[in-house]
């Protein structure tokens, strides 16, 4: 009986712990209140019925007025910036609808920052809810394929939290899609001049594929093999890549610190995507000496995060769980000695 009092014992204060070590939840719940808005589309009857973001099938020489809700949910009035941004590619090959300093190729049908007008600054009272039309100006010329990009809405932070410190941002971003018809255009890959650079922190090289179609990709595999004077130094594989429409996907390849070094060189890389289309590229190049120093003064090797309090935590419950079951043995054979 006592033998059981001692393994509840022991186990009350492992699911004490536990909490501890893996760390505090934030429900859903929370997570509104801390976001303080919420943000909404308004479809028009352009808009296809199927797709839960703004999808228009449009006309050339057209207007086409949509508008979104803003509600203020938070108990404090508060500021708001609205963006219309033009899809990009981002260095992950995923498709970015938040990135207002990026540029579209010249090929692009329009860009949405030129064809819309909408209210860009609104400021709603607590619990105050507001419709931001936006009005987009279809050009004269007909095109294939379609423009893609999305509308933010960010929580500005009030001047007086805009500290040092870091402080939460908020955004919500609805998708827009804008079509003349259901033709695409045929997929189209270039790719540009290799440059030496800092790929996510290391030695790396950067080569810019361009999609110069009006035709979101997605489903890309990109297989690339790197060589120095002709022996392999790195091979690589990355699933399912996406490129937006008019963009550039600048994807990079990095190697260790150490092995980045002048020479000549010889980049492979091979995209197919799941309708079996493939584009191959072999690109030549050469690393100088002065761009190999300059990228490697420049490179970051991430410092390991300081998790030692976690293994202190952990060390100290084995230690507490060891000692407690050393102790019940130990008792229990003293009482079965003392019995005989």
């Amino acid at each position: 009986m006592k033998y059981s009092k001692h393994l509840r014992f022991v186990l009350v204060l492992v699911c004490t712990l536990i909490p501890f070590l893996l760390g505090p939840k934030v429900s859903a719940e929370e997570n509104n209140s801390q976001v303080g808005f919420s943000v909404s589309p308004n479809y028009n009857e352009a808009q296809n019925k199927e797709s839960s973001f703004f999808d228009l099938l449009v006309q050339p020489n057209s207007k086409q007025t949509i508008s979104i809700t803003v509600t203020n949910t938070s108990k404090e009035d508060s500021n708001y910036t609205v963006k219309v941004i033009q899809a990009s590619t981002n260095k992950n090959g995923v498709i970015d609808y938040t990135d207002s300093k990026a540029k579209a190729l010249g090929s692009v049908p329009f860009e949405l920052n030129k064809q819309t007008s909408y209210e860009e600054k609104i400021k709603l009272s607590a619990g105050e809810t507001k419709q931001v039309p936006i009005t987009l100006s279809i050009p004269d010329k007909p095109f294939k394929g379609e423009v893609l990009g999305g509308v933010n809405v960010t929580k500005e932070i009030p001047k007086q939290d805009k500290t040092p410190q870091l402080v939460n941002q908020y955004s919500y971003v609805i998708g827009l899609r804008i079509r003349e018809g259901s033709e695409n255009s045929e997929r189209e890959l270039s790719a540009g001049e290799v440059k030496p650079v800092v790929s996510f922190g290391k030695t790396g090289i950067t080569v810019p594929i361009s999609n110069v179609q009006a035709n979101a990709m997605g489903k890309l595999t990109v297989e690339s093999v790197l060589k120095r004077e002709g022996k392999e130094i790195k091979k690589d594989t990355d699933k399912d890549r996406e490129i937006a429409p008019n963009s550039v996907y600048p994807y990079s390849l990095s190697w260790d610190k150490q092995d980045y070094v002048p020479g000549n060189y010889q980049l492979s890389i091979v995209i197919t995507d799941a309708q079996s289309h493939k584009w191959s590229f072999n690109k030549e190049f050469t690393l100088k000496a002065e761009e190999v120093t300059e990228v490697k003064n420049a490179a970051v090797h991430p410092q390991k995060e300081d998790n030692w309090w976690v293994w202190w935590l952990i060390g100290l419950f084995v230690v507490i769980i060891l000692g407690l079951i050393i102790y019940i043995f130990y008792n229990k054979r003293r009482k079965e000695n003392t019995n005989v």
